[in-house]
């Protein structure tokens, strides 16, 4: 799916209507965009973050995709005012509005998300995971965007290298030929997550690429990306792994293990475990 799918001109009226419910700033932080500079939408005299709305929109028409996130947007400003304008909607130029205050509707409207009927006064919705597609390289990482935060636009930068997709397209297909199920993905965070086949038992992947002096900084990274992504989208119970695309380092593998962190590394050809790892569902997916 793409920007150019969004033809529900509803979908937008939904994304308006969360945006009003949530106000400015908690709609833009919950679906990571940042304050448009120049243009908005324009309805019933209210200015709106076009793009913001536009993402946000795709996910009321395709609720198993889901939003998309700024780092999907190919075309710029360009594409974001011709699908609006084909939809019926105005676009003006301008300067930033002041932020919408959070309305208080009574009672709230509700309406679908993600298959599930939402009250718009709730809070935002966990970004929502979906089927990894190997044939959609992310867009190109743009210097000076504006995300939810700083580590947000970290990863928005890891995601975007080359390395880092074709290390994810080499697990998803290895996941799959070993016959492991739900693989998925959730834009600007998880990188994959699947089903073990003989477990059921739900894995969190983060890759990293490494290169000469990065290593420490690299899994520290991945280490807090992967607890965050347990705590925030995951279960408890989900196990964590790290995917790298060459060995690390005894000591750096020893401490990942002692804290139950399992260590995958892509000899180019095939994925490799840890010394040490644990049998079981990675036995499906690595050489010791």
């Amino acid at each position: 799916m793409a920007l150019k799918d969004l033809t529900d001109s509803d979908a937008v009226l939904k994304a308006i209507a969360e945006f009003d419910a949530l106000g400015r700033e908690a709609f833009l932080r919950a679906y990571g965009f940042g304050e448009a500079r120049s243009y908005f939408l324009v309805h019933n005299g209210k200015k709106y973050d076009s793009k913001a709305i536009v993402g946000v929109a795709h996910g009321y028409q395709y609720p198993p995709q889901g939003p998309l996130w700024s780092s999907e947007f190919s075309g710029g400003f360009v594409t974001v005012l011709t699908q609006l304008k084909a939809l019926g909607f105005t676009v003006q130029h301008g300067s930033d509005p002041l932020p919408h205050s959070k309305s208080k509707p009574a009672p709230p409207p509700t309406f679908p998300v993600g298959g599930e009927v939402r009250n718009a006064a709730q809070p935002p919705l966990k970004r929502r995971p979906r089927p990894f597609d190997s044939s959609r390289p992310p867009a190109d990482f743009i210097p000076g965007t504006s995300h939810a935060s700083p580590e947000d636009t970290l990863a928005l930068r890891e995601k975007a290298t080359h390395g880092h997709y074709a290390l994810l397209v080499e697990l998803h297909r290895s996941l799959e030929a070993a016959g492991w199920t739900d693989i998925e993905e959730i834009p600007a965070a998880v990188d994959l997550w699947a089903r073990s086949p003989n477990e059921g038992r739900r894995v969190i992947f983060e890759a990293k690429t490494l290169a000469e002096g990065n290593e420490l900084h690299q899994t520290r990274s991945a280490l807090a990306q992967l607890l965050e992504y347990r705590h925030v989208h995951g279960a408890p119970e989900d196990e964590l792994c790290v995917v790298v695309d060459r060995p690390l380092s005894i000591m750096r593998e020893r401490i990942l293990l002692a804290l139950n962190v399992i260590v995958l590394w892509h000899d180019g050809s095939i994925f490799r475990s840890a010394e040490g790892a644990p049998r079981g569902w990675v036995m499906t997916l690595a050489s010791g």
